[in-house]
């Protein structure tokens, strides 16, 4: 009568491990190679966080300075957002009107001026569907490759459910980048994002 008491017991503890560890989730960085994972990409409050800081000399022509307008695109499509990298002339009509938007795959085009000897921070939105970012700054005759970064909005995978049948999903997390213009081009490098309170 003892060991069958015992091995219920033991039968129910085993029982209560298996329900309670398969319904954890666990959050892992997305790669290039889980592209087949659904990533859901809905529009996020304060979700692009960049910021912008200028040198004394910055955009210098004729050692002058002077200022730069620094572009920033939100893409929903890598194609594109390729094409506008290898063709910085495409780039030179975005900066001055706003034909470019209709352009499928272009979300959303927000253009700052920067001055020298300034810090700016740029808390923007993300848009419905942006996967993409595309930062372009306008220095002296136009942009170049050397002054276009590309970005993927970065990702991690959800794995939820029971461990015998795992639900994965993809959700895009916050960008945070400094970028330093100079005399004659710009750095960037991604920064700590701050906890929000």
């Amino acid at each position: 009568m003892m060991k069958i008491s015992a091995w219920r017991v033991w039968g129910i503890s085993v029982l209560c491990v298996l329900m309670c560890g398969g319904c954890g989730s666990q959050n892992v960085w997305m790669a290039e190679e889980d592209s087949d994972i659904p990533v859901r990409a809905p529009a996020a409050r304060n979700a692009i966080r960049l910021v912008l800081t200028s040198g004394p000399a910055l955009n210098v022509f004729h050692h002058l300075s002077g200022s730069c307008a620094v572009l920033v695109l939100q893409l929903g499509d890598r194609q594109l957002q390729q094409i506008l990298r290898d063709e910085p002339q495409r780039l030179r009509v975005l900066f001055r009107d706003d034909s470019g938007e209709n352009d499928k795959g272009l979300l959303k085009k927000d253009l700052v001026n920067m001055m020298p000897s300034r810090q700016r921070i740029l808390l923007l939105d993300r848009v419905k569907g942006a996967r993409f970012l595309l930062i372009a700054a306008g220095y002296y005759p136009g942009p170049s490759q050397e002054n276009i970064i590309a970005v993927d909005i970065p990702a991690v995978i959800r794995k939820e459910g029971w461990w015998w049948s795992p639900v994965y999903r993809g959700e895009l997390q916050p960008v945070s980048l400094d970028i330093h213009l100079g005399a004659r081009g710009m750095t960037w490098f991604p920064s700590e994002i701050p906890e929000q309170q």
